[in-house]
């Protein structure tokens, strides 16, 4: 009987221990930009569960179709674009989606390219920009700690304002407060449409092609996984999966190598 026992235990022992240690490591701690369409709150597609909302983008989509690649859990949280950068660099967080800077190529690991963007500036209706010297007497809204070009980022006799989002400064803008705004063109089209706002999306300058990257900061725990998930973006990428939902939601200038 004790023999019968013992043998019950190690054989509950063991499959304990070889289950899917997806089940119970720890989950990886992954933040997106609260912006559309990267990362945003949607009502749930859940019959059973009406007026909940839950997270939906294209990060995260991308992040699910990663996790059941990878058979990795992922913590999925949203906050402003300038606090994801700075969780990052700090290991707050293990990953992200974003551009390269000076300050991440000392503190994170570009896992894997996912496309390469646009950024543009979208001037207000009636008005042109179709050089760069049209920015110059300007009022310029852009999204705080955003990266969009070298020589925009960094030339002081620009009048540029700071904010929270694209969607407050869309706002802005065709509330004629500001002249013109900067961001990522994928975010600006999706916006303007969204809310069929009588804006040419056509006239619009562009600053630079920006290569977006799923960057793991260098204070994360869980390194380890860096190889893997890097193979499963390359997967996804070569299988059409990432194409497909940039699709749905606007692929402006979007270029995925």
């Amino acid at each position: 009987m004790a023999k019968s026992v013992y043998r019950s235990l190690c054989i509950l022992i063991l499959i304990f221990c070889t289950c899917s240690t997806s089940t119970f490591a720890t989950p990886l701690k992954i933040q997106i930009e609260l912006a559309e369409p990267w990362g945003f709150l949607k009502n749930s597609q859940e019959k059973h569960l009406p007026g909940i909302k839950e997270l939906g983008g294209i990060w995260i989509e991308v992040i699910d179709l990663i996790s059941a690649q990878t058979n990795i859990h992922f913590k999925k949280s949203t906050a402003p674009y300038a606090r994801v950068v700075r969780n990052l660099e700090e290991g707050q967080i293990d990953l992200s989606f974003l551009a390269k800077t000076k300050s991440s190529d000392q503190k994170t690991i570009y896992t894997a390219l996912i496309f390469i963007t646009s950024s543009i500036v979208m001037p207000k209706k009636g008005l042109e920009i179709k050089r760069y010297d049209d920015l110059y007497n300007q009022r310029i809204g852009i999204v705080r700690s955003a990266k969009l070009d070298p020589d925009f980022d960094s030339d002081v006799a620009l009048f540029k304002q700071s904010y929270r989002d694209h969607k407050i400064l869309i706002n802005m803008l065709v509330q004629n407060r500001l002249d013109a705004i900067a961001g990522n063109g994928v975010s600006i089209f999706h916006l303007i449409r969204k809310q069929s706002l009588d804006l040419n999306i056509n006239n619009h300058f562009v600053l630079k092609k920006t290569p977006i990257w799923l960057q793991f900061s260098k204070k994360s725990k869980h390194l380890d996984k860096v190889a893997k998930v890097a193979k499963a973006v390359a997967y996804l990428k070569q299988a059409g999966a990432l194409k497909s939902i940039i699709d749905r939601y606007g692929n402006e200038g979007i270029v995925i190598k």
